[in-house]
Protein backbone atom coordinates (compact mmCIF):
# COMPACT_ATOMS: atom_id res chain seq x y z
CA UNK A 1 0.00 0.00 0.00
CA UNK A 2 3.01 2.19 -0.76
CA UNK A 3 0.52 4.64 -3.12
CA UNK A 4 -1.68 5.27 0.13
CA UNK A 5 -1.44 7.82 2.98
CA UNK A 6 -1.40 6.54 6.21
CA UNK A 7 -5.25 7.63 6.43
CA UNK A 8 -6.50 6.18 3.89
CA UNK A 9 -4.83 2.22 4.69
CA UNK A 10 -6.64 2.84 7.95
CA UNK A 11 -10.09 3.83 5.96
CA UNK A 12 -9.35 0.62 3.21
CA UNK A 13 -8.50 -1.68 5.93
CA UNK A 14 -12.02 -0.66 7.74
CA UNK A 15 -14.04 -0.70 4.71
CA UNK A 16 -12.36 -4.41 3.84
CA UNK A 17 -13.04 -5.59 7.39
CA UNK A 18 -16.50 -4.57 7.40
CA UNK A 19 -17.46 -6.28 4.65
CA UNK A 20 -16.41 -9.61 5.10
CA UNK A 21 -18.46 -8.98 7.83
CA UNK A 22 -21.39 -8.05 6.45
CA UNK A 23 -21.11 -8.29 2.98
CA UNK A 24 -22.70 -5.08 2.32
CA UNK A 25 -21.39 -2.23 1.06
CA UNK A 26 -19.90 0.01 3.20
CA UNK A 27 -20.51 3.71 3.41
CA UNK A 28 -18.84 6.92 5.02
CA UNK A 29 -21.58 7.35 7.62
CA UNK A 30 -21.26 3.80 8.78
CA UNK A 31 -17.52 4.03 8.76
CA UNK A 32 -18.11 7.42 11.05
CA UNK A 33 -20.67 5.50 13.06
CA UNK A 34 -18.62 2.50 13.93
CA UNK A 35 -15.49 3.34 14.14
CA UNK A 36 -16.01 6.91 15.88
CA UNK A 37 -13.23 7.73 13.36
CA UNK A 38 -11.74 11.68 14.35
CA UNK A 39 -12.68 12.53 10.75
CA UNK A 40 -15.93 13.90 9.80
CA UNK A 41 -18.27 12.12 7.14
CA UNK A 42 -17.10 14.70 4.26
CA UNK A 43 -13.65 13.69 4.84
CA UNK A 44 -14.06 10.38 4.94
CA UNK A 45 -16.71 10.23 1.98
CA UNK A 46 -13.18 12.39 -0.41
CA UNK A 47 -10.62 9.75 0.73
CA UNK A 48 -13.17 6.88 0.15
CA UNK A 49 -13.56 8.94 -3.26
CA UNK A 50 -9.67 8.78 -3.58
CA UNK A 51 -9.42 4.85 -3.23
CA UNK A 52 -11.91 4.21 -6.04
CA UNK A 53 -10.14 6.21 -8.41
CA UNK A 54 -7.02 4.46 -7.23
CA UNK A 55 -9.16 1.40 -8.23
CA UNK A 56 -9.05 0.08 -4.29
CA UNK A 57 -12.60 0.35 -3.92
CA UNK A 58 -15.61 0.49 -6.13
CA UNK A 59 -19.12 1.35 -5.91
CA UNK A 60 -21.60 -1.30 -6.98
CA UNK A 61 -24.82 0.90 -7.16
CA UNK A 62 -24.65 4.58 -7.77
CA UNK A 63 -26.84 5.22 -4.68
CA UNK A 64 -24.71 2.35 -2.26
CA UNK A 65 -21.58 2.26 -0.15
CA UNK A 66 -18.11 1.07 -2.00
CA UNK A 67 -16.49 -2.42 -1.44
CA UNK A 68 -13.29 -3.75 -2.57
CA UNK A 69 -11.44 -4.33 -5.30
CA UNK A 70 -9.07 -6.94 -6.03
CA UNK A 71 -6.49 -4.44 -6.03
CA UNK A 72 -8.35 -3.89 -2.21
CA UNK A 73 -7.92 -7.21 -1.13
CA UNK A 74 -4.63 -7.62 -2.22
CA UNK A 75 -3.48 -4.22 -0.33
CA UNK A 76 -5.23 -5.25 2.78
CA UNK A 77 -4.04 -9.22 2.87
CA UNK A 78 -0.32 -7.29 2.38
CA UNK A 79 -0.56 -5.30 5.36
CA UNK A 80 -1.65 -7.94 7.93
CA UNK A 81 1.17 -9.06 10.55
CA UNK A 82 2.30 -12.42 11.39
CA UNK A 83 -0.29 -14.85 11.86
CA UNK A 84 -0.98 -17.13 14.18
CA UNK A 85 -3.86 -19.47 15.42
CA UNK A 86 -4.31 -19.41 19.14
CA UNK A 87 -6.73 -19.13 22.04
CA UNK A 88 -10.04 -21.28 22.39
CA UNK A 89 -9.58 -21.89 18.37
CA UNK A 90 -6.39 -23.65 18.71
CA UNK A 91 -7.56 -25.71 21.26
CA UNK A 92 -10.35 -26.73 19.06
CA UNK A 93 -8.01 -27.27 15.72
CA UNK A 94 -5.93 -29.60 18.26
CA UNK A 95 -9.15 -31.78 19.74
CA UNK A 96 -10.12 -32.38 15.86
CA UNK A 97 -6.58 -33.24 15.13
CA UNK A 98 -6.02 -35.70 17.90
CA UNK A 99 -9.16 -37.59 16.65
CA UNK A 100 -8.15 -37.23 13.09
CA UNK A 101 -4.43 -37.26 12.12
CA UNK A 102 -3.07 -40.31 12.91
CA UNK A 103 0.25 -41.22 11.50
CA UNK A 104 -1.18 -45.30 10.90
CA UNK A 105 -3.30 -43.74 8.45
CA UNK A 106 -2.78 -43.37 4.99
CA UNK A 107 -1.88 -40.16 2.89
CA UNK A 108 -4.59 -40.18 0.94
CA UNK A 109 -7.16 -40.38 4.03
CA UNK A 110 -4.45 -37.87 6.65
CA UNK A 111 -5.14 -35.29 3.36
CA UNK A 112 -9.26 -35.80 3.36
CA UNK A 113 -9.28 -35.92 6.89
CA UNK A 114 -7.18 -32.49 7.19
CA UNK A 115 -9.85 -30.34 4.82
CA UNK A 116 -12.39 -31.76 6.36
CA UNK A 117 -11.49 -30.45 9.56
CA UNK A 118 -10.65 -26.91 7.64
CA UNK A 119 -13.88 -26.95 6.09
CA UNK A 120 -15.82 -27.66 9.61
CA UNK A 121 -14.79 -24.95 11.31
CA UNK A 122 -14.17 -22.25 8.48
CA UNK A 123 -17.78 -23.17 7.04
CA UNK A 124 -16.23 -22.79 3.55
CA UNK A 125 -14.21 -25.33 0.94
CA UNK A 126 -11.33 -27.73 1.92
CA UNK A 127 -9.59 -28.79 -1.17
CA UNK A 128 -6.10 -30.44 -1.37
CA UNK A 129 -3.59 -32.14 -4.18
CA UNK A 130 -2.91 -35.48 -3.36
CA UNK A 131 0.99 -35.93 -4.55
CA UNK A 132 1.21 -37.45 -7.71
CA UNK A 133 3.07 -41.05 -8.31
CA UNK A 134 5.15 -38.82 -10.61
CA UNK A 135 6.80 -36.69 -7.96
CA UNK A 136 7.32 -39.15 -5.95
CA UNK A 137 10.24 -41.43 -4.72
CA UNK A 138 10.53 -45.57 -4.75
CA UNK A 139 10.58 -46.60 -1.71
CA UNK A 140 9.16 -50.58 -2.17
CA UNK A 141 8.17 -53.39 -4.54
CA UNK A 142 6.84 -56.07 -3.60
CA UNK A 143 5.08 -58.83 -4.90
CA UNK A 144 3.25 -61.82 -3.48
CA UNK A 145 1.92 -64.97 -4.93
CA UNK A 146 -1.54 -65.65 -3.56
CA UNK A 147 -2.72 -68.52 -5.69
CA UNK A 148 -1.21 -70.45 -9.13
CA UNK A 149 -3.01 -67.62 -10.80
CA UNK A 150 -3.06 -64.57 -8.79
CA UNK A 151 -0.13 -62.06 -7.91
CA UNK A 152 -0.31 -58.84 -5.19
CA UNK A 153 1.56 -56.31 -6.30
CA UNK A 154 2.60 -53.40 -3.55
CA UNK A 155 4.03 -49.90 -4.83
CA UNK A 156 5.16 -48.31 -2.05
CA UNK A 157 6.19 -44.30 -2.22
CA UNK A 158 8.16 -41.93 0.46
CA UNK A 159 4.98 -39.85 0.68
CA UNK A 160 3.43 -43.05 2.25
CA UNK A 161 1.43 -43.70 -0.31
CA UNK A 162 0.87 -47.23 -1.45
CA UNK A 163 -0.83 -49.14 -4.86
CA UNK A 164 -1.82 -52.38 -4.46
CA UNK A 165 -3.24 -54.39 -7.04
CA UNK A 166 -4.34 -58.05 -7.17
CA UNK A 167 -2.69 -58.95 -10.75
CA UNK A 168 -4.35 -62.41 -12.73
CA UNK A 169 -1.28 -64.36 -14.38
CA UNK A 170 -1.31 -67.30 -17.13
CA UNK A 171 1.00 -69.29 -15.44
CA UNK A 172 2.52 -69.37 -11.77
CA UNK A 173 5.52 -68.00 -10.51
CA UNK A 174 7.07 -69.08 -7.73
CA UNK A 175 7.19 -66.80 -4.72
CA UNK A 176 11.14 -67.30 -4.61
CA UNK A 177 11.27 -66.13 -8.08
CA UNK A 178 8.86 -63.43 -7.45
CA UNK A 179 11.66 -62.41 -4.03
CA UNK A 180 14.86 -62.47 -6.56
CA UNK A 181 13.16 -59.90 -8.81
CA UNK A 182 11.47 -57.28 -6.31
CA UNK A 183 15.14 -57.26 -4.29
CA UNK A 184 17.16 -56.70 -7.96
CA UNK A 185 14.22 -53.99 -8.27
CA UNK A 186 14.07 -52.71 -5.11
CA UNK A 187 18.26 -52.28 -5.06
CA UNK A 188 18.37 -50.35 -8.23
CA UNK A 189 15.07 -47.96 -7.96
CA UNK A 190 14.62 -47.72 -3.83
CA UNK A 191 15.66 -43.53 -2.80
CA UNK A 192 14.76 -42.69 -7.20
CA UNK A 193 12.41 -41.13 -8.44
CA UNK A 194 9.51 -43.55 -9.47
CA UNK A 195 9.60 -41.48 -12.94
CA UNK A 196 12.86 -43.64 -13.11
CA UNK A 197 11.38 -46.89 -12.03
CA UNK A 198 8.61 -47.00 -14.66
CA UNK A 199 11.01 -46.06 -17.36
CA UNK A 200 13.59 -48.54 -16.44
CA UNK A 201 11.85 -51.16 -14.34
CA UNK A 202 11.43 -53.37 -18.09
CA UNK A 203 15.13 -52.96 -18.34
CA UNK A 204 15.95 -54.67 -15.45
CA UNK A 205 13.74 -57.45 -16.46
CA UNK A 206 15.61 -58.25 -20.01
CA UNK A 207 18.74 -58.77 -18.04
CA UNK A 208 17.28 -61.44 -16.14
CA UNK A 209 17.94 -64.92 -16.69
CA UNK A 210 15.14 -66.46 -15.87
CA UNK A 211 12.20 -69.21 -17.19
CA UNK A 212 9.84 -66.77 -15.82
CA UNK A 213 11.23 -63.11 -17.80
CA UNK A 214 7.96 -63.42 -19.64
CA UNK A 215 5.78 -63.80 -16.95
CA UNK A 216 7.26 -60.97 -14.97
CA UNK A 217 7.02 -59.03 -17.70
CA UNK A 218 3.32 -59.14 -18.04
CA UNK A 219 3.18 -58.74 -14.59
CA UNK A 220 4.99 -55.29 -14.98
CA UNK A 221 2.70 -54.10 -18.10
CA UNK A 222 -0.48 -55.18 -16.07
CA UNK A 223 1.17 -53.21 -13.00
CA UNK A 224 2.08 -50.11 -15.04
CA UNK A 225 -1.86 -50.03 -16.69
CA UNK A 226 -2.95 -49.94 -12.82
CA UNK A 227 -0.66 -47.16 -11.62
CA UNK A 228 -1.32 -45.16 -14.83
CA UNK A 229 -3.98 -43.10 -13.42
CA UNK A 230 -2.07 -41.92 -10.34
CA UNK A 231 0.84 -40.80 -12.17
CA UNK A 232 -1.21 -37.62 -12.49
CA UNK A 233 -1.94 -35.58 -9.26
CA UNK A 234 -5.50 -36.18 -7.44
CA UNK A 235 -7.69 -33.46 -6.25
CA UNK A 236 -9.30 -33.89 -3.14
CA UNK A 237 -12.58 -31.44 -2.34
CA UNK A 238 -14.39 -31.08 1.23
CA UNK A 239 -17.54 -29.18 1.77
CA UNK A 240 -18.77 -27.67 -1.65
CA UNK A 241 -22.23 -26.95 -0.49
CA UNK A 242 -20.73 -24.97 2.67
CA UNK A 243 -20.45 -22.08 -0.14
CA UNK A 244 -24.41 -21.68 0.12
CA UNK A 245 -24.07 -20.57 3.22
CA UNK A 246 -22.63 -17.40 2.61
CA UNK A 247 -25.07 -14.29 1.64
CA UNK A 248 -23.96 -13.72 -1.72
CA UNK A 249 -24.34 -16.60 -3.33
CA UNK A 250 -28.25 -16.95 -2.43
CA UNK A 251 -29.46 -16.91 -5.82
CA UNK A 252 -30.27 -20.19 -6.75
CA UNK A 253 -28.87 -20.22 -10.30
CA UNK A 254 -25.45 -18.72 -8.99
CA UNK A 255 -25.28 -21.03 -6.66
CA UNK A 256 -25.65 -24.11 -9.13
CA UNK A 257 -22.98 -22.34 -11.04
CA UNK A 258 -20.51 -22.31 -8.63
CA UNK A 259 -20.96 -25.69 -7.55
CA UNK A 260 -21.02 -26.45 -11.41
CA UNK A 261 -17.54 -24.80 -11.31
CA UNK A 262 -16.02 -26.80 -8.10
CA UNK A 263 -16.67 -30.43 -10.17
CA UNK A 264 -13.93 -29.13 -12.17
CA UNK A 265 -10.75 -30.25 -10.32
CA UNK A 266 -8.40 -29.96 -13.20
CA UNK A 267 -8.46 -26.22 -12.78
CA UNK A 268 -8.54 -26.37 -8.96
CA UNK A 269 -5.19 -28.66 -8.95
CA UNK A 270 -3.72 -26.39 -11.42
CA UNK A 271 -3.92 -23.50 -9.01
CA UNK A 272 -2.50 -25.95 -5.86
CA UNK A 273 0.36 -27.14 -8.33
CA UNK A 274 0.69 -23.54 -8.79
CA UNK A 275 1.10 -22.42 -5.06
CA UNK A 276 3.43 -25.25 -4.30
CA UNK A 277 5.85 -24.19 -6.40
CA UNK A 278 5.62 -20.77 -5.86
CA UNK A 279 5.05 -20.68 -2.08
CA UNK A 280 2.43 -18.05 -2.59
CA UNK A 281 -0.38 -18.09 0.02
CA UNK A 282 -3.49 -16.41 -1.16
CA UNK A 283 -4.67 -16.50 -4.58
CA UNK A 284 -7.53 -14.74 -6.08
CA UNK A 285 -8.94 -16.57 -8.69
CA UNK A 286 -8.14 -15.74 -12.02
CA UNK A 287 -10.36 -17.56 -14.68
CA UNK A 288 -8.22 -16.76 -17.55
CA UNK A 289 -11.51 -16.13 -19.87
CA UNK A 290 -12.58 -20.11 -19.15
CA UNK A 291 -16.46 -19.47 -18.88
CA UNK A 292 -16.51 -22.68 -17.60
CA UNK A 293 -15.01 -21.18 -14.58
CA UNK A 294 -16.62 -17.86 -14.28
CA UNK A 295 -18.80 -18.60 -11.19
CA UNK A 296 -15.45 -18.79 -9.23
CA UNK A 297 -14.27 -15.16 -10.73
CA UNK A 298 -15.07 -13.71 -6.64
CA UNK A 299 -12.93 -16.44 -5.39
CA UNK A 300 -10.27 -16.78 -3.06
CA UNK A 301 -7.56 -19.43 -2.15
CA UNK A 302 -6.15 -19.55 0.97
CA UNK A 303 -3.19 -22.50 0.91
CA UNK A 304 0.05 -23.78 2.24
CA UNK A 305 2.28 -26.16 1.46
CA UNK A 306 2.79 -29.39 3.33
CA UNK A 307 6.26 -31.35 2.95
CA UNK A 308 7.57 -35.03 4.00
CA UNK A 309 10.71 -34.94 5.82
CA UNK A 310 11.48 -30.93 4.40
CA UNK A 311 10.25 -31.85 0.85
CA UNK A 312 7.49 -29.79 -0.38
CA UNK A 313 4.49 -32.76 -1.52
CA UNK A 314 1.41 -30.54 -2.29
CA UNK A 315 -0.63 -27.58 -0.66
CA UNK A 316 -3.43 -27.62 1.49
CA UNK A 317 -5.88 -24.76 1.59
CA UNK A 318 -9.54 -22.73 1.76
CA UNK A 319 -11.43 -21.82 -1.75
CA UNK A 320 -14.07 -19.53 -0.76
CA UNK A 321 -16.05 -16.10 -1.67
CA UNK A 322 -13.03 -13.62 -2.34
CA UNK A 323 -15.17 -11.81 1.56
CA UNK A 324 -13.59 -13.90 3.57
CA UNK A 325 -11.95 -13.80 6.52
CA UNK A 326 -8.29 -13.51 5.67
CA UNK A 327 -6.34 -13.75 9.50
CA UNK A 328 -8.36 -16.19 10.82
CA UNK A 329 -8.84 -18.63 7.52
CA UNK A 330 -4.41 -18.14 7.40
CA UNK A 331 -4.28 -18.96 10.91
CA UNK A 332 -6.17 -22.40 10.33
CA UNK A 333 -4.78 -23.15 7.60
CA UNK A 334 -1.12 -22.59 8.46
CA UNK A 335 -1.74 -24.71 11.31
CA UNK A 336 -3.03 -27.48 9.74
CA UNK A 337 -0.55 -27.66 7.09
CA UNK A 338 2.66 -27.65 9.72
CA UNK A 339 0.13 -30.44 11.56
CA UNK A 340 -0.11 -32.17 8.46
CA UNK A 341 3.76 -32.01 7.74
CA UNK A 342 4.82 -33.12 11.27
CA UNK A 343 2.21 -36.38 11.18
CA UNK A 344 3.43 -37.35 7.46
CA UNK A 345 7.17 -37.08 7.91
CA UNK A 346 6.67 -39.22 11.71
CA UNK A 347 5.50 -41.74 9.29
Amino acid sequence: MQELTPRQRQILKMVVALFIESAEAVSSRTLARRFRLPYSPATIRNEMADLEELGFLEQPHTSAGRIPTEKGYQAYVAGLESIECEGPERVRLETLELEALDSCKEAEELLRDAISILAMVTRLVGVAAFPSLRQATFTKLQLTSIDSRQILVALVTDSSHAEAHLLQVERPVPQDRLEVFTRIINEQFTGRPISEFVAGSARVIRTLESSYREQLEKVLQLLMTKIGKPLESEVLIWGAASVLDQPEFQDVQRARAILDALEKREFIGRMLASIATSGSQITFVGVDGNPEMMPLKDFSLVSSVYRVRGTVKGAIGILGPRRMDYPRVIGYVNHISDSLTRVLSDK
